[in-house]
């Protein structure tokens, strides 16, 4: 068994567009993304592997975290627009990093996908990130239902 770390993360705050997948981050939104990268990053909780949504609002949070840490290579996934916590789960347990794990999604996906790996309800404002943790042989045994993590910190805009 070896620690599993997992971020969940909600996209920074977004303005307005006439296609809810084209919505930028605000001015706001980007410098909330930057220091909550800044915050994982002092926390010692840089990601190895990130798995993001593949709208524009998850997309430009991803850039504007990833200033604050090494290069990682994004994957964004049209699956995790507006998941549910079936297919977050099911992305989670595709991990194949040794390290932290970060999924940047959208609500209420995250606030579910939290509460079920948990058991705790965490409010998902945009730019709130749960650093998740919990023990198990690797990724697809760490998304089981039977596993529970614990909540090592909430870190918001």
């Amino acid at each position: 068994m070896s620690q599993r770390r997992l971020i969940i993360m909600r996209h920074a705050t977004a303005g307005w567009s006439a296609q809810d997948l084209d919505r930028p981050l605000t001015r706001g939104g980007v410098e909330g993304a930057a220091g909550v990268g800044a915050a994982i990053a002092a926390a010692g909780w840089s990601p190895a592997q990130i798995y993001s949504s593949s709208a524009r609002r998850t997309r430009d949070t991803v850039a504007a975290m990833a200033s604050e840490w090494s290069a990682t290579e994004a994957e964004f996934l049209d699956q995790l627009y507006l998941a549910e916590v079936s297919t977050l789960r099911s992305v989670i347990a595709s991990a194949s990093t040794d390290g932290v794990l970060l999924l940047v999604a959208h609500n209420p996906g995250c606030s579910d996908v939290v509460a079920s790996l948990t058991g705790e309800s965490v409010p998902f404002a945009p730019g709130t990130a749960a650093l998740l943790q919990c023990e198990a042989q690797d990724w697809n045994s760490a998304a089981a239902p039977d596993v529970t993590w614990s909540i090592a910190q909430v870190i918001s805009c």
